[in-house]
């Protein structure tokens, strides 16, 4: 089994967005592409669906918590309030994988694996 690419994938996103600040749709797409991209791994593991949604989830919240928090938001003051709106991101981040997981795992089930690789 191969091992779970979590740190090819931040070391390849990590720096992305280091010459500017990101915005809130930039930030959704990124962290839908990776979740793509460990579901498409967790499809590989001998685990009972559950099992592998949970190993999806925690490695995207460690991918958020190591890329997306880090990131400068525009509309953020720097003060007291980006802590709770990087908590707020991170809580709507996660909801939305978690609720969207299986829909995304049903969906890749009628395209070709062929076409996924």
């Amino acid at each position: 089994m191969e091992p779970f690419p979590l740190q090819q994938i931040i070391d390849r996103y990590h720096h992305i967005y280091d010459d500017r600040r990101v915005t809130l749709k930039e930030v959704i797409s990124t962290t839908y592409g990776v979740l793509l991209e460990l579901i498409h791994w967790a499809a590989s593991l001998d685990l009972s669906g559950p099992e592998k949604k949970g190993k999806v989830l925690a490695a995207l919240e460690t991918f958020i918590d190591e890329v997306i928090t880090p990131l400068d938001l525009p509309f953020v003051p720097n003060v007291v309030i980006e802590g709770l709106v990087d908590r707020s991101i991170k809580s709507l981040l996660m909801n939305l994988a978690d609720s969207g997981i299986d829909q995304l795992v049903a969906s890749l089930r009628q395209v070709p694996s062929s076409l996924l690789d």
